[in-house]
């Protein structure tokens, strides 16, 4: 119930901070993207449907289909389109940019899944289906609607008020320890989770677990980052990147630690470089700053972290999910098992040998490697278009961060970031899978711009300027 009051607080607020500065005539649009934001990162939805309901503990179904779920789910986020449409803005999205090569790709391997023989639940995705029409539909309805630096605006303030939020339940727990602040959105069963790091109590903010916690304030953090960089409100910039690094310090999650060090570097040296992000002069200066940062960190307390701990069985339950989706491969090298349904086949199809640490758990849960995912489900055919699409993203965008167009640059170097972050994080993970990581990831990148876009912008802005002229 706590959730749904804040929930109701959350939105209440902003609607009346739209209407406020509607009623001054100011601009005051922002607050529904912020809304927008807030609500993806309280993950409220209602179930429609789900498959095999015999038994379920909490949100974890212990007969999962894949990392999507089982569920179908009416989110929250998607209740922006009804209230922006409410509010006068009525301006429907294309449904889809035809011409746009990785959107057949997504159909292509959706027909594939339905088809594919050896898929042992081919309705499972229809569930990634249903929860990626929502999202998309979602973040193309806004940019059919607002302007883009209103959108940026949103952004900005709907991750600073998740920000403060978050924060203060970590200064309340785990530092505090008033394990009251911790049940607020998820209830008292993710007290569990806060303790699954030997010897330590973990932050897990609104989202109930450490994991998606630290991977959202990693995100977050490489936006105001790149805020930060690009000297928009740089020292609220300054302060919120320190305020999401601080987050994630109390999360103890090793793989974002590392992650959060790679990709700070990373963007430090796309930023500063007057050369290729990839040239050999580049890449040492990268290789060592990041060797710094390490050899820092191992002087701190955290070292222990990596060198006991429960570092070593880590390292065993990550070895053996990788095996098990090797496994998988093997059995579906071309097209995979089908899209969301890795869980399932591992559960009731795999044959497995192996004497593995805590097999139950590995064959219930999702493989702790978004890579190895998409291996399993799509093959190498899947596993191929996969590496070719961030390849293609990170290198086109890496042409236009430095155009000197402040929104522009902020916006595709949060791009570069957030994809290089997935890409890490992915390899001894799942957390960028979760329904509200994905669904930070797409509202962070999905308005940044291509170079056409960008080209655009700069040809509105000169002939602007040169009206200015004329008429000055």
């Amino acid at each position: 119930m706590n959730k749904f009051v804040i929930a109701g607080i959350v939105v209440l607020f902003c609607i009346l901070k739209w209407a406020y500065h509607n009623y001054k005539g100011e601009h005051s649009n922002q607050f529904l993207i912020s809304l927008f934001v807030i609500l993806i990162a309280f993950n409220f939805s209602y179930p429609i449907y789900s498959y095999f309901v015999a038994f379920d503990f909490g949100d974890m179904e212990v007969d999962k289909l894949g990392a999507f779920g089982n569920r179908y789910r009416l989110n929250s986020f998607f209740l922006i389109v009804p209230l922006c449409m409410f509010l006068g803005h009525y301006k429907l999205p294309k449904l889809g940019n035809w011409k746009n090569f990785w959107l057949w790709v997504v159909v292509a391997f959706v027909v594939i899944s339905l088809l594919n023989p050896i898929n042992p639940f081919p309705l499972s995705v229809w569930v990634f289906v249903f929860y990626a029409f929502q999202l998309l539909f979602s973040l193309a309805y806004l940019k059919a609607n607002f302007k883009r630096s209103t959108i940026f605006k949103g952004l900005f303030f709907g991750f600073l008020f998740v920000t403060v939020l978050q924060a203060i339940i970590t200064v309340f727990y785990p530092i505090l320890n008033v394990s009251y602040f911790a049940t607020l959105f998820k209830g008292e069963v993710t007290l569990e989770a806060s303790l699954k790091r030997e010897g330590y109590v973990s932050a897990i903010g609104i989202f109930g677990h450490p994991g998606p916690l630290a991977v959202y304030c990693l995100y977050v953090g490489i936006f105001f980052f790149a805020c930060y960089l690009n000297n928009y409100r740089r020292k609220l910039s300054f302060g919120l990147l320190f305020a999401n690094i601080f987050i994630i310090l109390f999360t103890f999650s090793r793989t974002t630690y590392m992650t959060c060090v790679l990709v700070l570097v990373f963007m430090m040296v796309a930023f500063f470089s007057k050369s290729s992000v990839f040239s050999l002069k580049n890449i040492i200066l990268t290789t060592t700053g990041i060797a710094l940062l390490l050899f820092i960190l191992y002087l701190t307390p955290l070292s222990e972290l990596f060198l006991g701990s429960d570092f070593d069985s880590q390292i065993e339950v990550r070895l053996s999910s990788w095996l098990l989706g090797y496994k998988i491969w093997k059995v579906a090298p071309v097209f995979g098992v089908g899209i969301n349904s890795h869980v399932y086949y591992m559960a009731h199809f795999l044959k497995i040998t192996e004497d593995l640490f805590i097999l139950e758990f590995l064959t219930t849960n999702p493989i702790h490697n978004i890579h190895m995912i998409v291996l399993s489900e799509t093959g190498m055919v899947g596993f191929g278009l996969w590496l070719a699409f961030f390849r293609s993203k990170i290198l086109g965008r890496l042409k236009v961060i430095k155009t000197k167009v402040m929104i522009p640059d902020i916006l595709n170097l949060t791009f570069v970031g957030v994809l290089v972050a997935f890409i890490l994080y992915g390899i001894f993970g799942w957390a960028p899978f979760y329904r509200e990581i994905m669904a930070t990831a797409f509202a962070l990148c999905y308005f940044s711009y291509s170079r056409e876009e960008l080209q655009q912008l700069i040809n509105i802005m000169l002939l602007r300027s040169a009206k200015e002229v004329a008429n000055g």
